[in-house]
């Protein structure tokens, strides 16, 4: 299934309130559907990809048992940290996008679970710091990428 398709399922399930989007066969696939997060494509990384999985992250059909793992994920080098030494560059959405996830996982805990550990939430709080320091490319909109917004996230 293309990536287009497999998003735009994903947000009528949520639309639809499917309680199979808390399965552990669904939750295990969510690690691959981040790297939507990178897509160069404004309207699916923004409007499709990187929406439905704030709509779901906010959710209480996203498991709280899942989300420290996700957290984990999205402040490792691959995400948060993505090519941070490049500049301005393409992957800078991935870094940018990464970082509101990473809100959305917050959020979504304040208002479903209140679960996360204070070592949880100093962990992202901290590689969130780290990430500002580090981040240079302060570009807002960018004609090919769309909203790059790396600090504003």
């Amino acid at each position: 299934m293309n990536l287009e398709k497999e998003f735009k399922t994903f947000k009528g399930r949520i639309d639809n309130n499917d309680p199979e989007l808390s399965s552990p066969f669904f939750t295990q696939r969510l690690p691959e559907l981040l790297d939507v997060l990178g897509v160069p494509c404004p309207n699916l990384r923004d409007t499709l990809g990187w929406s439905t999985l704030s709509s779901y992250f906010r959710s209480p059909l996203c498991p709280p048992e899942i989300r420290p793992e996700l957290l984990r994920t999205l402040k490792i080098e691959s995400f948060l940290f993505w090519k941070i030494d490049e500049g301005e560059s393409p992957e800078s959405v991935r870094r940018s996008f990464s970082c509101l996830a990473i809100a959305d996982l917050l959020r979504g805990d304040s208002l479903h679970d209140l679960l996360l550990t204070a070592e949880n939430l100093e962990l992202a709080a901290s590689a969130i710091c780290l990430y500002l320091s580090l981040e240079k490319d302060l570009r807002g909109f960018d004609e090919q990428l769309g909203w790059i917004h790396t600090i504003a996230h």
